[in-house]
C-alpha cells in the first residue's frame, strides 16, 4: 500500500470519527477512533494535535485535543423504575463507580450510595427530579439494568449541572 493510499484510508476512517462526548471542553474518543487520529496526526501533521521534532529526529506530538476513553467505562450506570421515576447509579460519581464495580460481588464498601432520581415532564423531557441515597442492599438487589451510551449521553449532563459528587452536606441522612 502506497502512501497515498494510507493516508486516503486514514482520512476516509476520520471523516467518520464522531466523538462519543464532550466533558469540560474536551472531546472523547474511543480507543480505536484514537488510533486513527494519532496515525493521521504522524503522517502528516494534522487531526489531534501539531507535530514537532525531538532532538534525535523523532515526531513528537502536543496539543491534543481529543481522549481516548473506554465507553463502557465512560458511561457506567445502574438503575431500576420505581412507578414513573427512574432511580440511577452514576459511575461519575467515585462512590458510585467502586460501588458498581462491587454490586457483582454482592456488598459494596459503603451503606449508602448517591442515586438520581429522574422523571419525564409534561413535555416529554427527562429532568432530574432529586438526588437521594439507597441502602447497599437495595442497590444490590434492585439495580440490576444499565442505559445504553446514547441514553446515557443525554442524563450526563443533567447529573453535571446538578454537581458531580454529592458532598455530605447535602445527603439526605
Amino acid at each position: 500500500m502506497t502512501k497515498r493510499e494510507r493516508m486516503r484510508n486514514l482520512y476516509e476512517k476520520a471523516d467518520n470519527i464522531q466523538p462519543f462526548a464532550e466533558k469540560d471542553g474536551k472531546l472523547y474518543v474511543s480507543f480505536e477512533d484514537a488510533a486513527v487520529l494519532n496515525s493521521l496526526d504522524a503522517e502528516d501533521g494534522v487531526g489531534t494535535g501539531m507535530q514537532t521534532r525531538n532532538g534525535d529526529g523523532s515526531i513528537a506530538s502536543t496539543g491534543k485535543r481529543v481522549h481516548a476513553v473506554n465507553p463502557d467505562y465512560f458511561f457506567l450506570n445502574r438503575y431500576c423504575k420505581k412507578g414513573k421515576k427512574m432511580h440511577l447509579v452514576s459511575g461519575h460519581t467515585p462512590t458510585g463507580y467502586r460501588c458498581i464495580r462491587e454490586q457483582s460481588k454482592g456488598r459494596t464498601f459503603v451503606k449508602s450510595i448517591p442515586c438520581y432520581i429522574f422523571e419525564r415532564n409534561a413535555e416529554g423531557e427527562i429532568v432530574l427530579d432529586k438526588v437521594t441515597t439507597v441502602s447497599e442492599s437495595e442497590f444490590i438487589s434492585e439495580f440490576t439494568k444499565t442505559l445504553d451510551h446514547k441514553s446515557m449521553a443525554e442524563i450526563l449532563p443533567l447529573i453535571a449541572s446538578h454537581g458531580n459528587e454529592i458532598t455530605a452536606d447535602s445527603m439526605p441522612i
